[in-house]
């Protein structure tokens, strides 16, 4: 068996390295660099494996285990916005009683157009109630 890394042995302990609380507002991502550069300055953490959940998959955190610490990153994939909604052929949206919704304008957001759906029980002339009650029916809100 050959040696180990100062690293891999602290780790085969299950003891943590590093400690830092913060607020709610701040996700893991924005703070684990931070934490790896202050954990390198009193541990020598050159070529080490980074393990962490899906809320470390960006970019940049796999660079800079790559590039400035030479090691390697094992994190789940996090899909992010990957959902697809379901559509008819002409490209309706359903809701989420099952109702095909109507086309109702279009809207520019975060530097693009969107195309705004609506209920089809909000374009009838009868007052109908919504099938799910969905909490923005009543409001005058677009679904």
């Amino acid at each position: 068996m050959g040696l180990q890394k100062p690293c891999a042995l602290r780790c085969d302990y299950w003891l943590p390295l590093f400690e830092m609380t913060t607020p709610a507002n701040i996700s893991d991502c924005e703070v684990a660099l931070d934490m790896l550069r202050k954990t390198n300055a009193f541990l020598f953490i050159r070529e080490c494996y980074f393990i962490a959940d899906a809320a470390y998959d960006v970019k940049n955190i796999y660079n800079t285990v790559r590039d400035e610490f030479y090691g390697e990153c094992f994190i789940p994939i996090n899909p992010r916005n990957t959902k697809k909604p379901k559509k008819l052929p002409i490209g309706n949206l359903f809701c989420d009683a099952g109702l095909a919704m109507n086309k109702d304008g279009k809207c520019r957001s975060e530097g693009r157009y969107r195309q705004k759906f609506c209920c089809p029980f909000k374009m009838s002339s009868l007052k109908y109630d919504c099938p799910c009650s969905h909490k923005n029916f009543r409001k005058g809100k677009k679904l």
